[in-house]
């Protein structure tokens, strides 16, 4: 029971981090540039790790068909997703000269992003926190 609220205490720990960006992002000014660089080096983080240490561990672990579908509902979650928000009025969510009201869209892609980025990532966290030789979920 210890190594379980361990886990979870290391899960909210790292997702602390996620409120403060969100922080930062909602009140630090930046110029488009730098967002432009920040957004560009995410995405290559985020790419590279899926390309070389999830997708090869995943199919390692569980094989090609559970990869392939975990793949595709990720994307299809994220691809329906950003469908709605657009169609609920937050198209111009991502211009960075045309700031949008927070209830054209913004404020729901905010939530989408940390939902699908903040939710597994603690899960992830957590259960591979080295309580013990061979931790797992």
């Amino acid at each position: 029971m210890v190594q379980v609220l361990l886990a979870g205490w290391w899960g909210l720990v790292a997702g602390l981090a996620l409120l403060l960006g969100a922080v930062l992002g909602l009140y630090a000014r930046a110029s488009v540039r730098t967002i432009g660089l920040v957004m560009g080096f995410g995405a290559g983080v985020l790419m590279s790790a899926v390309a070389f240490e999830l997708t090869l561990e995943s199919f390692e672990g569980a094989g090609h068909l559970a990869t392939i579908t975990g793949l595709a509902a990720g994307a299809l979650t994220f691809f329906v997703g950003d469908w709605l928000i657009d169609a609920w009025g937050g198209h111009r969510r991502k211009s960075p000269t045309m700031q949008t009201h927070a209830s054209a869209g913004g404020a729901s892609a905010l939530v989408l992003g940390a939902m699908l980025d903040g939710i597994p990532e603690s899960a992830a966290a957590s259960c591979s926190w080295p309580a013990s030789p061979r931790p797992s979920c």
